[in-house]
């Protein structure tokens, strides 16, 4: 019979997360973006970002935005390039909204920056 690790990597719940937001289910969305817990794992502030962002927690977003900036400052330019290898294009632009509600100005399809 085979066990399957109870310690798997945090990053297993990014897909979870992913789930949750793309329900608009923002609460368990955070909860799976917690479960995360990877400070090196650049998904896993913006799944927090994200979450933190549609759920009105300004302050916990931006705490998120600071963490992924301090990891990979450029990341509000390559953002919807990097998402776009992972998801689908609609879940992608869905996905941004949140850490731009967090305060990330990631510019718009066009190249601009969209306010937060």
């Amino acid at each position: 019979m085979e066990i399957l690790n109870p310690n798997h990597p945090g990053w297993y719940w990014y897909v979870p997360f992913l789930d949750a937001y793309r329900r608009n289910d923002f609460h368990r969305a955070l909860s799976n973006a917690l479960k995360i817990s990877m400070p090196g794992f650049p998904l896993g502030h913006v799944a927090l970002a994200a979450a933190y962002g549609q759920l009105g927690e300004v302050e916990a977003g931006l705490t998120a935005v600071r963490d992924l900036l301090a990891l990979r400052p450029g990341y509000a330019a390559v953002a919807r390039q990097e998402l776009d290898r992972i998801s689908s294009r609609d879940l992608v632009e869905h996905l941004l909204n949140g850490p731009r509600k967090a305060g990330l100005e990631i510019p718009d399809k066009q190249g601009t920056a969209t306010p937060s």
